[in-house]
């Protein structure tokens, strides 16, 4: 059955083909609109206080540091929204789910002493990879500062290649409040 979230191959060690890139934008295209709505209740968030040593010489958060946030939140995510520690999933299920994609948007600046909120969400479950979403709110803001999604592929860290989900995290993604795909839809074979 067709649902529009299907698999999309990545090769970590290829470049990334223009034409692969339009499936992306596409299944993104409902979570970059939703950057301009008011936040849902049902997202996990997890809260932050911006660091001194997170800021860079113009007084604002130098962006890289977004990109270690959105990792914190999700490690967050997975201990206390799907109830497994990512250490657990790293290190006693040996299921790495690194990097192989990822876009930021930058809209208005953050400083020092601010604190934060970071929300996760699910946006699309393939057969090896998994895209989640993310937005950045200052605490008591309803539009984010910043918003972003990272494709992770699932991989066996003893052997380093990419492997299918589980059937056991699959599932624990598709049951959280954080979901933001069709559920009907279900990897084919």
């Amino acid at each position: 059955m067709a649902c529009g979230n299907e698999e999309i191959d990545f090769d970590p060690d290829s470049d990334f083909d223009p034409e692969e890139r339009k499936p992306r934008q596409t299944i993104l295209t409902s979570f970059r609109q939703e950057t301009s709505r008011k936040r849902e209740t049902m997202a996990f968030r997890s809260a932050h206080k911006i660091r001194f040593g997170d800021i860079d010489r113009a007084g604002i958060v130098y962006y890289p540091r977004f990109l270690h946030y959105f990792h914190i939140a999700l490690e967050e995510f997975f201990g206390y929204g799907l109830g497994i520690d990512y250490p657990t999933v790293v290190n006693a299920h040996r299921i790495g789910l690194p990097t192989v994609h990822l876009e930021t948007d930058f809209f208005k600046p953050l400083r020092y002493g601010d604190e934060i909120e970071i929300e996760v969400r699910v946006l699309k479950i393939g057969k090896t990879a998994i895209t989640f979403g993310y937005r950045v709110f200052r605490q008591n803001e309803t539009e984010p500062r910043v918003s972003g999604h990272n494709v992770t592929v699932c991989l066996n860290m003893d052997t380093f290649e990419k492997r299918l989900i589980p059937d056991w995290l699959e599932d624990r993604l598709r049951k959280s409040d954080s979901l933001r795909i069709d559920t009907t839809c279900r990897r084919q074979g």
